[in-house]
């Protein structure tokens, strides 16, 4: 195992490079994200209570739309001759998915970083009571999407329809995920916190989520690279 989280490691640290290099995540995909952002507010109009209410739905709304779109970013993955060369060094297939979702989990943190910041200055939303629940949510909700989004892209590597195909695939995937965190959203923003057992419930939703997305990662990891060799 000790090899196989070094493997991971290491491609996660090359993808990421490969990102900043390249720039997409921060410098294309965030700024359409904010933007969207700012409209919500500019089409509701003046009514504060309903900008508020809105907030952190649109904050989730915003993180899935846009945080799946990290996933087919310019990878190592797209690259044919880099892709052959990390066939040929021996790289664990599995090491591989698990490191492009590491890389793709830490874009994705930062990216949901920014708009919350946003979302909290133009919104205004009701005072978060149980910060643990919600931050927790924050991660879970991360690791799935990142899960989901690197094996659909794993899966669509290829296609010429792969721009298009993919947010069609993961969107539906990604639903348990968005009304999850958004219902421990609601739940942590209650003035009293009288329902802890419903959060815990909806955490674990988060946690089922992710554990199939690895199981899901995982096993077809090395099936996807032979079919792609």
């Amino acid at each position: 195992m000790t090899g196989f989280w070094l493997q991971a490691r290491v491609l996660a640290r090359n993808e990421l490079l490969v990102e900043r290099r390249a720039g997409e995540t921060f410098g294309l995909v965030l700024p359409f994200a904010l933007a969207a952002l700012i409209m919500v507010p500019l089409a509701v109009g003046i009514d504060q209570p309903t900008i508020s209410r809105l907030g952190l739905p649109a904050f989730w709304v915003v993180t899935l739309l846009f945080g799946m779109q990290i996933a087919w970013r310019q990878t190592t993955a797209t690259d044919d001759a880099v892709r052959d060369q990390i066939r040929l060094s021996g790289l664990d297939p599995a090491a591989g998915f698990a490191g492009r979702a590491m890389a793709n989990f830490t874009l994705l943190v930062g990216f949901m970083g920014v708009s919350l910041v946003l979302t909290l200055l133009l919104y205004s939303p009701p005072p978060i009571e149980n910060w643990p629940a919600f931050t927790a949510a924050l991660v879970l909700f991360a690791v799935g999407l990142s899960l989901i989004s690197t094996l659909i892209a794993d899966l669509t590597l290829g296609l010429s329809a792969r721009a298009g195909l993919a947010p069609l695939l993961v969107a539906p995937l990604a639903l348990p995920l968005l009304f999850a965190g958004s219902r421990v959203a609601e739940l942590a923003g209650e003035a009293a916190i009288s329902r802890p057992g419903g959060i815990l419930a909806w955490l674990l939703v988060l946690v089922l989520v992710d554990l199939i997305g690895v199981i899901a990662g995982v096993l077809s990891a090395r099936p996807l690279e032979e079919t792609l060799g």
